[in-house]
């Protein structure tokens, strides 16, 4: 979400990009723009992707790149520490240190 907007785009939930790890390479790192281009992507397409991209944590990256295959639920959380990401604003987000 870009200001409380979501930034659906149909052409890039066709083309089969619908998770953040769907735009990482084997190696964490963004798909190149030819990836994109294949699929017909505008620019403007390929940046946004790309601006998701940039702000994603690169810890977050290789979770998500490798938790593909990884589908382990941490049970130590306690209800007390899960807080509800929609209410938060990006300094709160990230704030919270990853365990």
């Amino acid at each position: 979400m870009i200001n409380k907007q979501s930034i659906y785009n149909k052409k890039i939930k066709e083309a089969g990009f619908v998770k953040i790890g769907d735009i990482l390479s084997n190696n964490s790192k963004s798909k190149s723009w030819d990836v994109f281009r294949e699929k017909n992507f505008s620019l403007s397409d390929y940046l946004l992707l790309q601006g998701i991209f940039c702000t994603t944590l690169p810890n977050w990256k290789l979770l998500l790149k490798d938790g593909e295959n990884n589908n382990q639920i941490d049970e130590n959380v306690s209800d007390d520490d899960v807080q509800d990401i929609t209410r938060m604003n990006s300094k709160a987000i990230y704030s919270i240190p990853v365990k």
